[in-house]
C-alpha cells in the first residue's frame, strides 16, 4: 500500500508539503522532546493545576484518559484547581475551585506567579540551575543579550515593566490577591501536578502560553518526581499501539502548520531561517493544492480566520481542495472542491485506539467488525484510493492484492513481533 500513495503522490505531480502543527510541537521544543507524566501519577499529587485542561469532555471521558482522570482524583486528595476561561464539566465533581481567566492570557499570569516567587524566594533554584538554560542571567548561553532571561523579564529589569500580580490582575481579570496565594500555594505544596490543555495554545501567540506553562513546572521541580508532571498535555506511558501503512514519503520539505495559508500565496519565497521551513532550504513553489485528511484544520487551528477564509475563497491562489475522511459536516467543507465522506466505525473494519495518532494513550486497542454496510455515498479512505487508483491505472501496486481486511490482518501481525503483550488477532 505504501507503493501506491508514493504512486499516486508521483502521477498527480502534488507538490506535497507536510504541515508540522505548532499547536503539537511547542512543548516538544522546549524540552528537546515531548515528555509528560502519565495521569495516573495524580493519585500521588497534593495540588492539581490545570489550565484549560477539561479531560471529561475532550479526553475520551467514557474509558481513556477522562476516566483515567476521574480515577486518579478519586483515589488522592489532591486539591483540583482549573484555570480556564470557561466552567467546563471536568469543573464538576472533583474541582475544587475554578478560577476565570481572560482567554489567552495565561503566559501574563505565570509571569506574575514568578514574580512572587522570586520575591518571596520561593523558587527552586538546584533544579533551576541545574536543568535549565536561560531563567536566570547565570544560566543564559555566552552569546546571549544581558538582561533577556525569563527572571529579568519577570523583574522588569528587561523592560522597565515588574510583572506583578497588580500588573498580571488588570490583563487577565483575576484579583491580584489571588495571584499571590496561588504563587505560594503551587510553590510550597509537593508535589504539585501541573497540566495544560490544547486551548491555551491555539490562537495568536499562544505559543508562549504554553511555554509559561511549562516554565512553571521547572521553577517548582516538579519534573521527574511522582505526583508532578512537566507542564505538558498528560497520556499513559502504558501503551500499545499498530504500526501505519509501509511507505515512505518522498517529499521532505515541510512547514509550521500556522504558516500553511502563508505557503499559498508567498511560498516561492519562505526559507528555513525565515519561516521555520524544514527539509529544504527554501520552498519550491506556492501551495495550488490541499489533499486534507480527517480533521477540521484548514480553518478552526488558526487565530486568524477572516484572513485565512479570504485566502481559501479566492480561488486564483489555491486552485483545488479536497475535504476528506470526516463523517460530519466541517466549517473546512465550506472552501473544498470535492467533499469525500468517510464510512464510520460501524460502518468498516478497522481497529479503534483511545486516541488519535500518535497520542494513542491507553492500553488496549480494539478489533472494529463491521455492522452496516456505508450510508449514502460514504466510503472507507481505503477504498477511496482504490478506486483513484484504478483509474490511475496501479490499483494491483497500490493494493498488492490485499483488502483492508487483510491490511488490518498483516499490520496486526507485524506489530505482533515486535510487541508481544499483543494478543492473536
Amino acid at each position: 500500500m505504501g507503493k501506491t500513495f508514493e504512486s499516486i503522490r508521483r502521477l498527480l505531480k502534488l507538490s506535497q508539503l507536510l504541515l508540522n502543527s505548532t499547536n503539537y510541537k511547542c512543548n516538544e521544543l522546549f524540552y528537546g522532546g515531548s515528555p509528560a507524566s502519565d495521569i495516573a501519577t495524580l493519585r500521588s499529587a497534593k495540588l492539581a493545576i490545570f489550565f484549560g485542561a477539561n479531560h471529561v469532555e475532550t479526553r475520551m471521558g467514557g474509558g481513556g484518559i477522562g476516566y483515567a482522570y476521574h480515577k486518579a482524583l478519586e483515589e488522592s486528595n489532591c486539591k483540583i484547581i482549573h484555570i480556564d476561561p470557561r466552567y467546563n464539566d471536568s469543573c464538576i465533581g472533583h474541582c475544587d475551585e475554578w478560577i476565570p481567566i481572560t482567554p489567552g492570557t495565561d503566559a501574563a499570569l505565570i509571569a506574575a506567579l514568578a514574580y512572587v516567587m522570586i520575591k518571596e524566594n520561593l523558587l527552586d533554584r538546584k533544579f533551576l540551575d541545574t536543568y535549565t538554560i536561560g531563567f536566570s542571567e547565570s544560566t543564559l548561553p555566552s552569546d546571549a543579550p544581558k538582561n533577556s532571561s525569563y527572571e529579568s523579564y519577570v523583574l522588569g529589569t528587561y523592560d522597565g515593566i515588574e510583572k506583578t500580580p497588580e500588573w498580571a490582575s488588570k490583563i487577565t481579570k483575576i484579583p491580584s490577591r489571588r495571584i499571590t496565594q496561588l504563587a505560594r500555594e503551587i510553590a510550597l505544596t509537593k508535589p504539585c501536578f501541573i497540566e495544560q490543555g490544547w486551548g491555551v495554545q491555539r490562537h495568536s501567540n499562544g505559543e508562549q502560553n504554553a511555554r509559561a506553562i511549562a516554565t512553571l513546572a521547572c521553577m517548582i521541580g516538579s519534573i521527574g518526581i511522582e505526583g508532578g508532571n512537566t507542564g505538558c498535555r498528560t497520556g499513559s506511558s502504558k501503551t500499545y499501539d499498530i504500526m501505519g501503512m509501509p511507505y515512505k514519503n518522498p517529499i521532505k520539505d515541510s512547514i509550521p502548520c500556522f504558516l500553511y495559508t502563508d505557503a499559498i500565496y508567498r511560498g516561492k519565497e519562505m526559507t528555513d531561517l525565515s519561516d521555520g521551513v524544514r527539509g529544504t532550504k527554501q520552498l519550491k513553489q506556492n501551495i495550488k493544492f490541499i489533499f486534507n485528511i480527517a480533521g477540521n484544520c484548514l480553518t478552526n487551528q488558526h487565530s486568524t480566520i477572516k484572513e485565512v477564509d479570504r485566502i481559501l475563497s479566492d480561488e486564483s491562489l489555491c486552485e483545488c481542495i479536497v475535504d476528506d475522511i470526516n463523517v460530519t459536516r466541517t466549517p473546512s467543507n465550506n472552501y473544498a472542491d470535492y467533499i469525500l465522506p468517510d464510512a464510520t466505525t460501524l460502518e468498516q473494519e478497522d481497529f479503534i485506539r483511545p486516541s488519535a495518532g500518535y497520542y494513542s494513550n491507553r492500553p488496549y486497542i480494539i478489533y472494529c467488525q463491521k455492522a452496516i454496510e456505508p450510508v449514502g455515498e460514504a466510503k472507507p479512505i481505503y477504498e477511496m484510493c482504490i478506486e483513484l487508483a484504478k483509474r490511475l491505472g496501479i490499483e494491483q501496486e497500490f493494493s498488492e492484492g490485499k483488502t483492508q481486511k487483510d491490511w488490518l490482518k498483516y499490520l496486526y501481525e507485524e506489530s505482533m513481533k515486535k510487541k508481544s503483550a499483543l494478543a492473536k488477532f
